[in-house]
Formats: C-alpha cells, sequence, structure tokens
C-alpha cells in the first residue's frame, strides 16, 4: 500500500509517516521496484499504535520503546506494565494540576469587584494584592 492511503488509513500524515521511519520507530518498508515505499499489514498495525499512543500522551521515546518491548513477545509484558503505569501516574498528576488551577481560576473570579473584574484579574494574576473595595 502506497503512503497517501497509509497516510488516510492511518490519520497520520505521510510527513509524520517518513519521521516515524527516520526515527527508527516505524521499520522501513520495503520497496517496489519504482522505489515507492509499500506498507504493509504489520507497517500499518505499528502506525494505527504509534497514533494511538500520541493520542493518550506517550513521548517519542517512550513509544518506540513500547514497540520495541511489544516485539520480545511476552518477556516484555511487564516493563510495558511498566511504562504505561509511569503514563498513567502523570496524567494523575497533570489532572490535579488542572483542579488546582481551575479551583485558582474561580477564586479569583469570585474575588475582584464586580466594576474592574477583568483588570482586577490580570493584576490578580501578576501578583499583585487584590485592589481595596471603595466603601
Amino acid at each position: 500500500m502506497n503512503i497517501g492511503k497509509v497516510s488516510k488509513l492511518t490519520g497520520l500524515s505521510a510527513r509524520m509517516i517518513r519521521h516515524y521511519e527516520a526515527q527508527g520507530i516505524l521499520h522501513s518498508p520495503r520497496r517496489r521496484e519504482s522505489g515507492h515505499r509499500d506498507y504493509g499489514a504489520e507497517e500499518i498495525r505499528t502506525l494505527r499504535f504509534i497514533r494511538n499512543a500520541r493520542d493518550l500522551g506517550f513521548r517519542i521515546v517512550d513509544i518506540g520503546r513500547l514497540i520495541e518491548l511489544s516485539r520480545l513477545g511476552p518477556c516484555g509484558s511487564s516493563a510495558i506494565e511498566a511504562l504505561v503505569a509511569e503514563r498513567l501516574r502523570e496524567l494523575r498528576r497533570q489532572e490535579d494540576e488542572i483542579q488546582a488551577n481551575r479551583r485558582r481560576l474561580e477564586q479569583l473570579l469570585d474575588s475582584p469587584p464586580a466594576a474592574m473584574a477583568g483588570h482586577a484579574l490580570v493584576g490578580l494574576l501578576a501578583g499583585e494584592p487584590a485592589p481595596v473595595q471603595a466603601g
């Protein structure tokens, strides 16, 4: 299958497919007599894996490692589980940070005087003290 069809099938651009090949994450597919790449089922499976792993936020180096480990068969299972568990821990840390930031922004919206809310928020984000309401 040519790179254009593989691109449509996997949702990855031809440029990214070539990039993954250049990085060694995707084995170079065989070439036709014309010199064009000819992707088979295994390359398509690997590219789908890469896309899904990227969607889950895995770093490209970790994706390469996961692919290497998967080629080891059952011997790589515990290392694969460890990489996935580490990504899950990262996601949980990010989720905690996002929730803390959400709470902080909610508090900022609740705190400034209504007449100057937008301007006061910029000041608060810059670390300036909250404006005193005249009263």
